[in-house]
């Protein structure tokens, strides 16, 4: 249970934050407190007069009410209202008149106000609940509803929650926000479930949580990713689950209702406010003590890195000494041995309804957390541009995924199967958090997918472009991830890598042809773009079909730039032919980095040429 540990452990340290909407918007429930959404509004006075109801605006429908076990549970007709705010059929004595049978609708009012009378006689009460009571004991909401002249389908059975005005003690006349009031209902209710009558009290028993004796749930939380979310991680309703192993739920484990509403809470806090989204899954990392960290998951850090890191920075080693610098200084308030928690969650058939499996959990220090994070986002950094010094990181998860399986739709890289990229997606997890190495197979298909460009220059050249970085970055992450030593381009003499030499003479022709037709007012997918997929499978024969080629378009660009790149071919043959590798090998992966940086260097030289 070290899971919920962890949750109730975050609960605690953020006890200040409980029941307030913080930064983001997002509100850390009180135990034994819902979210609902509440559209009506009913205004009162504190003798409990009505005046005036309104509808909020949408935004505004987010309400947090006091609940008991069974109200934050009930599905179907089962009548289990709710302490203050609830549906229409439970608040308004008159909403039987609607549909003319008192015998079915009335008695949802006369529990809940048989449940909010007794709440008003405790010693737990105040003013506000008072005045509520006082109002719906008239009976009188759905004709001030309707005098209200609000358009109303009375058929929705909506929420609606009070606002009291006039009322001493409290500065706050919304309940639904009012602390004070929280805190009554759970003194109240905690009163109840101890020293209450049989049917409302809980029984005591060890709570395998805490390790102490104490009142336990039989009823467990669901709406875990969202507000519609009905599956749940725990659940005890099916006897046919003990198959005779047990005789009924609690022989297998109880757990405290305080501890699993805190834990509950938290985790639904903390995936609103921070989960990364995976399909149907819910990825989420947090510090037990309540600060901030830098999300693994958010790709908006690695904007975080560029942004802080020193701008004068040439090397991929630098790039990663001032990013870990940058990272190191994101929260000064947390410590070294700090604990960061990362949990997912998901159903098995990616619906929300069922069982919801943790099918993610670990816990490290934030030290390690650090590090493993920075691996993932510098491992394998290239430079976009070699003159303005300007870098990128590794990819979001969703372009890795889009590299190695996605096809071209309308500009973008979409990934047809949603269970592939869920799958994916769960397999780079432990990379970035655990350290792990990149999956290899995931980088040779972004090799294969990249290596057939003709499939995405339909509609210009940014699809494949952007492909062509990501997998870049790829490549060199798992190299340096196998202790490769990276190609340098300072000198051809000193390149003795093949794939990466036959992918330089590839970007030269590819960049005489384009030269020739951007001259020529001509948009044609180049000889080299067309050849490409056989050329690296025979790589010799290919380039003496694509040199012969190229001689029309030699003619086109100017003198300077075809001795130029003659030079540069002479170059790159001669040590393909010193080191004796002109043949019809297929390439490797190295033959799209040899590409890549040889297409930087020649985009330069261009600039500078103009």
């Amino acid at each position: 249970m070290s899971w919920i540990n962890d949750l109730v452990e975050t609960y605690d340290n953020v006890q200040e934050k409980v029941g307030i909407a913080d930064d983001k918007g997002k509100t850390l429930l009180p135990i034994s407190h819902v979210k609902v959404n509440a559209p009506i509004q009913i205004t009162i006075n504190k003798n409990g007069d009505f005046l005036r109801a309104q509808y909020t605006p949408k935004e505004s429908n987010e309400t947090i009410i006091p609940a008991t076990i069974e109200s934050s549970n009930r599905t179907g007709t089962a009548i289990y209202p709710m302490p203050l705010n609830d549906k229409l059929q439970y608040v308004a004595g008159d909403y039987w008149m609607e549909f003319k049978n008192r015998d079915k609708y009335h008695k949802y009012f006369e529990k809940y106000l048989k449940q909010l009378s007794d709440w008003c006689e405790s010693k737990f009460s105040n003013d506000r609940i008072v005045a509520i009571y006082q109002y719906l004991i008239k009976e009188t909401v759905i004709s001030d509803l309707k005098n209200s002249k609000l358009n109303i389908d009375y058929r929705k059975n909506e929420f609606v929650k009070f606002e009291v005005l006039g009322c001493l003690g409290s500065d706050e006349t919304r309940t639904w926000q009012d602390l004070d009031l929280y805190k009554a209902w759970i003194n109240y209710y905690s009163d109840k479930l101890h020293n209450g009558e049989e049917e409302t009290k809980l029984e005591r028993k060890i709570d395998f949580i805490t390790g102490m004796i104490a009142p336990i749930s039989m009823v467990f939380p669901a709406k875990i990713r969202n507000s519609g979310d009905k599956a749940k991680i725990i659940s005890s309703n099916d006897e046919y689950k003990f198959q005779g192993r047990f005789f009924k739920a609690t022989d297998a484990v109880t757990l405290g209702y305080y501890p699993v509403q805190k834990a509950f809470n938290a985790l639904q806090w903390l995936i609103a406010r921070q989960g990364y989204s995976n399909g149907s899954e819910r990825i989420v990392c947090w510090s037990s003590t309540g600060q901030s960290i830098p999300d693994a998951f958010d790709e908006r850090l690695n904007l975080f890195g560029t942004e802080n890191i020193d701008k004068d920075i040439d090397t991929a080693e630098s790039y990663a000494n001032s990013f870990a610098s940058a990272l190191s200084g994101y929260n000064k308030n947390l410590k070294p041995n700090d604990s960061i928690t990362i949990i997912s969650l998901d159903t098995a058939d990616g619906s929300y309804q069922g069982r919801l499996a943790i099918t993610y959990y670990n816990r490290l220090s934030y030290s390690r957390y650090l590090q493993n994070i920075n691996k993932w986002y510098t491992a394998g950094v290239i430079k976009l541009n070699k003159k303005q010094k300007e870098w990128s990181g590794i990819p979001s998860l969703e372009e890795i995924v889009s590299s190695a399986y996605g096809i071209d739709e309308g500009g973008y890289l979409k990934v047809q199967n949603s269970n592939l990229q869920k799958k994916t997606i769960d397999r780079l997890l432990p990379c970035i958090v655990q350290g792990t190495n990149f999956p290899k197979d995931i980088m040779l298909s972004s090799v294969r997918n990249c290596s057939n460009p003709t499939r995405f220059l339909k509609k210009g050249e940014t699809v494949w472009e952007k492909l062509l970085i990501n997998t870049c970055i790829q490549i060199k992450k798992v190299h340096l991830e196998e202790g490769r030593n990276e190609i340098k381009m300072d000198s051809i003499k000193d390149i003795h890598d093949r794939s990466f030499l036959f992918g330089m003479l590839l970007a030269i022709a590819d960049k005489i042809e384009q030269s020739a037709n951007y001259q020529s007012g001509s948009d044609r997918i180049t000889n080299a773009k067309r050849y490409w997929s056989t050329y690296t499978k025979y790589p010799a024969k290919t380039w003496m079909t694509l040199y012969e080629r190229l001689m029309p378009y030699f003619e086109k660009i100017k003198s300077g730039s075809r001795h130029f790149y003659d030079k540069k071919i002479e170059e790159i043959m001669l040590q393909l032919e010193k080191c004796n590798d002109f043949t019809n090998f297929p390439l490797n992966e190295n033959y799209l980095l040899g590409y890549y940086y040889q297409k930087n260097s020649l985009d330069t030289y261009s600039k500078e040429e103009k």
